[in-house]
Formats: C-alpha cells, sequence, structure tokens
C-alpha cells in the first residue's frame, strides 16, 4: 500500500464534518478556538459533557457561530479527533523518515512510541474523542482511516530494513498495532507508576518485535 502524505492544509482532514472551510485568517482562529473549547470540555467533562451550548458559553460566541462550521457535537468530537490525529501522523512523518538500516529502525520507532504517548496524554480531549469515535458506528472510520493511512507510512518505512521473510506480514502487523494503539495508550495513563513503566516495556518489545535483531 502506498504511503499517504499528509494534506498540506491541515483542516483539509476535518472537512467531511465541517460545513465549511476557513479561509481567512479570523475563520481559522475562530475555528480554532471552537476546537479548543471543544477538547477541553472533552477532557473536563466527557462526552456527556459537550454541547453545542457549552462551546458557545467557553469561547463567549453565540451557538449560531459555532453552527457556521459544525451540525452538531457528532462533528465536533470529530474535528477535534482529526486535528490531533493528524498532527501526530505528522510528527511520525518526520520522526520514521530517519530511518535508514535496522538500527535507526528501532531508535525511530522508541522515539514514535513515546511520541504518541505523550501527545495521546498531553493533547487535551485527544483521548476521550478517540473514545468516543470507536463507540460511534458512524465515525468509527475515521480512527480506523487513521490506522491505515500511519500503517502505511509505517510499513514503507520499514520495508526495506526487515527480512525478507517478513515482509508479507507487515503491514498486517502495522496496521493492527496502530488500530490497538489508543486503546493501549489509555491503558497505560489510567495505571499509575510500576504497571504504567510496564505497559510502556511490553508495547515496546511489540513494536520493535518489527524489526528483529
Amino acid at each position: 500500500m502506498p504511503f499517504v502524505r499528509p494534506a498540506t492544509e491541515p483542516f483539509a482532514v476535518m472537512a467531511p464534518h465541517l460545513r465549511k472551510l476557513p479561509r481567512q485568517a479570523r475563520s481559522r482562529e475562530r475555528l480554532e478556538s471552537l476546537l479548543d473549547a471543544a477538547a477541553d470540555i472533552l477532557e473536563a467533562r466527557g462526552i456527556e459533557g459537550l454541547t453545542i451550548t457549552a462551546v458557545a458559553v467557553r469561547t463567549e460566541l453565540p451557538p449560531g457561530s459555532v453552527y457556521e462550521y459544525v451540525a452538531d457535537t457528532r462533528d465536533l468530537v470529530a474535528a477535534v479527533a482529526l486535528r490531533g490525529l493528524d498532527a501526530l501522523h505528522r510528527e511520525l512523518v518526520e520522526i520514521l523518515a530517519l530511518v535508514r538500516s535496522p538500527g535507526t529502525a528501532r531508535e525511530a520507532l522508541r522515539a514514535a512510541l513515546q511520541l504518541f504517548l505523550v501527545r495521546l496524554r498531553e493533547t487535551p480531549g485527544l483521548l476521550e474523542a478517540l473514545a468516543a469515535l470507536d463507540a460511534d458506528p458512524r465515525l468509527g472510520r475515521i480512527h480506523v482511516d487513521d490506522s491505515r493511512r500511519n500503517a502505511a507510512l509505517l510499513h514503507d518505512s520499514l520495508a526495506s530494513v526487515v527480512p525478507p521473510a517478513d515482509r508479507l506480514r507487515l503491514h498486517a502487523r502495522c496496521l493492527l498495532l496502530f488500530q490497538l494503539a489508543a486503546g493501549a495508550a489509555r491503558l497505560v495513563h489510567a495505571v499509575d507508576g510500576d504497571d504504567a513503566a510496564s505497559l510502556t516495556r511490553e508495547l515496546e518489545a511489540i513494536l520493535l518485535s518489527l524489526v528483529p535483531v
């Protein structure tokens, strides 16, 4: 599967869930503020607390201004998730571009895992948005499509450095890892101390198994 490069326009990935794409700087800033507010509400109150009215109150805008960009809270959740996932994908592109050998591949995989765990922990509302995607049959495809995109990137980055015998299974393994990664990250962040460290080590071992020593 060919690697799909990130869209040059950050808002483009959200297009199916936006009533309009922002063209001017002011519109971009307004949409960013709406998504920031939605993300903060998701993190603080969960999906049950996210409403158009809550976003309007938080941004001190009339509800009509929110509806200019999204039709409902489902689209807000999708846009928050897509914004975070696209930013993460762009960083993965930079990390995996450094792969030149099995050694650099393993270093890049370690860096990619740490990036993934940190971004999911530190990006407001992203874990909650991903959980909402997975619970909604109409939005679950977003996560699957993102996993496919990341799997294609990882496959193409590793294909030249893994043993020939492993290449036939490589794409399926990459896809499986990415689709399960968000759930694994939620578990890491839900536990403390030694359990979190042990889970992170196991995740790293699974990831590094893509490139045998």
